[in-house]
């Protein structure tokens, strides 16, 4: 997934998943593109895709995979916020990690 500034992407899982921890990765499909496309964004959860809890931001200074650790949260859609940064977003990869 990738956007333009100001960006963020909206991820619906199957079902509501506890947890409080991702793993989120950078699209590496641009050879210019960083980390900056990711790090600093907030991560929101939400159960109906209407009422956000921020439950975190991405800190992630590299262009590998991290797991990144967030307020206890249980939700069915995961909106990851770019809009506040003068980036754009580019997620190649996203794991939840449930705690059931």
């Amino acid at each position: 997934i990738n956007g333009h500034p100001p960006a963020w992407a909206i991820f619906e899982l199957e079902r509501d998943v506890d947890f409080q921890e991702i793993e989120i990765g950078l699209y590496q499909g641009h050879s210019s593109w960083n980390y900056t496309y990711l790090n600093g964004a907030t991560v929101l959860t939400s159960k109906d895709k209407s009422s956000w809890i921020n439950v975190g931001i991405i800190d992630n200074k590299t262009n590998e995979i991290k797991k990144i650790h967030l307020k206890r949260s249980s939700a069915k859609y995961i909106k990851i916020d770019h809009t506040k940064s003068n980036n754009a977003i580019a997620i190649g990869y996203l794991k939840v990690i449930n705690l059931n």
